[in-house]
Formats: structure tokens, sequence, C-alpha cells
């Protein structure tokens, strides 16, 4: 697909390249952009960590079932790292067992309208969708279900992590300086999401002025995870068209999106 790029941001590199490569007869020292930190350490081994819970209302019937297969760290990491991205894994679970005793009632009620012994289930699984030493990008699928089923769509939900310090990371980690979140959102929309959501929801129809909204109002820099050639950011398609279920993925490769992203090394 080919990929448009705003000419006021490549009018701006041009300015910044230009600048850099001018000389003059000072003997000023020019200053250069820091390094990129290249230190990496071992690939951290992970397993899934099994969680498991049952949910009964007053009578003692199990009206909602909850089962979740999350990454647990067991070598290869600081303990620092693995300390916190193992709470981390161990919190979406107990948020889920919050989400499940608040809708005790609901699930019984459900039940009955139904007239059938199905509880609510949820299941969460995981991928690896990228690991190199340095950052970790953890898919998680979540399976829900009010018929006890769990062949259904899941939604997706993507965590990056920096290896050596431990910490969540943000899209800020992966682009150049002075650009702000709302920069690249712009950038990432009027360059590439636009014509994505076009071709993939509307037969490549352009957008809307109301269309262009609703992708905007829909599309966050925070939902996205790494992948081995590059960037996946992801939003709900029901959001943006009725007639699609799940969760939409798009991705670009470094080289597509190269004047506002950088590859993770």
């Amino acid at each position: 697909m080919k990929r448009y790029i705003s000419f006021f941001m490549i009018l701006s590199l041009c300015f910044s390249f230009a600048a850099c490569s001018v000389k003059d007869d000072s003997s000023e020292v020019s200053h250069q952009p820091p390094q990129t930190v290249t230190t990496t350490v071992p690939k951290p081994i992970i397993e899934a960590a099994e969680h498991s819970r049952d949910f009964t209302d007053e009578n003692g019937r199990v009206v909602y079932t909850l089962k979740a297969f999350l990454p647990q760290i067991t070598g290869n990491a600081a303990e620092n790292t693995a300390s916190y991205i193992n709470k981390f894994s161990y919190g979406l679970f107990e948020e889920a067992c919050e989400f499940a005793l608040s809708n005790i009632e609901n699930a019984a009620n459900f039940m009955d309208s139904q007239g059938n012994g199905k509880p609510w289930s949820r299941m969460l699984d995981f991928d690896i969708s990228y690991s190199d030493g340095r950052f970790l990008s953890i898919v998680v699928k979540d399976y829900f279900s009010m018929f006890g089923s769990e062949e259904i769509e899941p939604t997706l939900t993507g965590y990056t992590f920096d290896i050596i310090s431990g910490m969540p990371c943000t899209i800020l980690d992966f682009t150049y300086e002075n650009y702000s979140i709302n920069e690249i959102e712009r950038v990432v929309e009027e360059d590439f999401l636009f014509e994505t959501v076009s071709d993939y929801f509307f037969n490549g129809t352009p957008l809307t002025d109301e269309q262009k909204q609703t992708v905007r109002d829909v599309f966050d820099t925070s939902n996205f995870y790494l992948i081995e050639n590059g960037i996946m950011f992801y939003f709900s398609g029901y959001e943006i068209s009725p007639m699609h279920h799940g969760t939409f993925t798009v991705d670009y490769t470094w080289d597509e999106i190269a004047l506002i992203l950088k590859m993770p090394k």
C-alpha cells in the first residue's frame, strides 16, 4: 500500500539535516543527537502461569468462570524486572476477578432469562509478539462470552516493557526528539491510518470529515505493541463500523514509519 508522508514533516526534516551539515569558519563543536542506547541483556525466559476461579451466586450456583494463562518471567532477567512484570501480569487476573465479582448478579439474571445453566465465561491468554533482550511486547487475548463458549474472537491488549529498566514503555520511547504524542497521532492518522481504514472498512472510498473524526476519537497511541519488523496499532473495529467485531489491528514496518518512529535497537 502506498504511503503518503506529510510535506511539512519532510520539509522540517530537510531543514534539520541542512542545519547539521552546514559548517562555518568558527571552531564551535556541533551538537549531535545522543547515541541510541544499545545495551541488551539475554532474552527473558517466560512461561505461562495458570490461574482460575469460579464465582457463585447466593444460591451457590456457578454463574461466572474465569481462567487465565498469563506470562511469568522465570529466568534471564534482573530481579526487579521480573518482579515488576510478574506482579503486573498477576494484576490482570486480579482485575478480571474484580470485574467478575461486580457482575455476579448480572450473570445470574442472564442465565435465568436464557433458561440454561451455562455461566458467563472469560479466559485470558497471551502471545509474545516481540522480544530482543531489550524490549518485550506481550499481547493479552481476552475471550469473554455470556453463553459459556470460548469459540469467540478475543479483545487484544498490548503491553511493552523495557527489560533493562523493567518499566513499561510508551510510544515516545520509539520516537525521535521533539515529537509530542499529539504530533505522532496526527501524522499516523493523516499519512497512514485514514487510508488503511478507508481500504478495510469502506472499500477504498475516501473518508468523510465525520469518519475522520471517528478515527481520531478511536485511535490512541498507547494502544500499540512491537512486532518483529515494525509496530502494531489496534482499536475496536466496532467503533469504526457496527458491521465489524473484535479488535482491528494495523501494522507498519519501521521503514514505512521511519520519519517519526525508530527501530527499537
